[in-house]
């Protein structure tokens, strides 16, 4: 599974939800349902979040600090999977694997996904605006998460305003 978005926090809080499984909320703190999952941006501290439960524990609770700034789009992305010798998952920011964690148990994603909040816990808002989000059935490699974050990187830093006719 692959979750990528760009996000640009106007309002921080704690645990701002990128995207959130439906079954995740059922069991919120602790597990959710079996392959549940919660995907997040903490604007005050400035981690980003996953979260995976099993239906009674929480078998991956992983955050990495990112230089996030208020009014600025950031890119951000999860990748989790199956490598053989277990369960992975990989953080990235603006494009680059800012840290990754193994876990066991499963790697089943769950049913309807929430972007940006959910129907359940009021303070889980993301506290700004997202665009541009896709959720993959599969685990993209760093390579193909780098190649999101370029194609849409530059794509509106060039100004041709004010040309010369001609």
């Amino acid at each position: 599974m692959t979750i990528s978005a760009w996000v640009n926090i106007t309002s921080p809080q704690g645990n701002g939800s990128i995207v959130m499984d439906n079954g995740y909320k059922s069991g919120w703190p602790n597990a959710g349902a079996s392959g549940a999952y919660f995907f997040a941006v903490d604007g005050l501290y400035n981690h980003l979040y996953f979260v995976r439960g099993n239906g009674s524990n929480r078998i991956v609770d992983y955050q990495v600090s990112v230089p996030l700034s208020v009014n600025t789009w950031n890119h951000v992305a999860v990748s989790a999977g199956s490598n053989g010798s277990g369960n992975f998952a990989r953080l990235y920011f603006n494009g680059v694997e800012v840290g990754s964690t193994n876990y066991s148990g499963s790697s089943v994603v769950g049913g309807v996904a929430y972007l940006g909040g959910n129907d359940y816990i009021a303070i889980d808002y993301l506290g700004g605006v997202m665009d541009e989000a896709i959720i993959l059935n599969r685990s993209l490699s760093a390579g193909e998460i780098g190649s999101l974050y370029n194609a849409s990187a530059t794509q509106y830093s060039r100004n041709f305003t004010n040309l010369s006719d001609g």
